[in-house]
């Protein structure tokens, strides 16, 4: 299941130093023509993760939605706001069992 593969792949980008640095250095130094999408699924099979291009692109615009979505305040938030109360910090929402955040290197393509 390329899905749970990919989901596994971003779980140990989130622990792994080494792997984000990878994923940094192939995105940077990418082969002409090759999308960094291209370059991380590839970095994806080389540790044995098996997962395409686009689904990786998918779960991006998943996360990317989410995020939107978090963004934009309900009208009990803009009167909480209004009244002065205070929310802390919220980070954004991941899918879960996918923790990892790839579309600071993924562009719209």
């Amino acid at each position: 299941m390329s899905v749970q593969s990919l989901s596994e792949f971003m779980n140990k980008l989130v622990e792994d130093e080494s792997l984000q640095k990878e994923i940094e250095s192939v995105t940077a130094n990418k082969e002409e023509g090759m999308p960094p999408s291209q370059a991380i699924a590839d970095l994806g099979i080389k540790h044995g993760y098996d997962f395409t291009e686009e689904e990786l692109i998918a779960v991006v615009e998943e996360m990317e939605q989410l995020k939107a979505k978090e963004a934009e305040m309900s009208e009990e938030d803009l009167e909480a706001v209004a009244g002065g109360c205070y929310f802390p910090y919220k980070p954004y929402p991941s899918r879960p069992g996918i923790p990892f955040d790839f579309s600071k290197f993924i562009a719209k393509q």
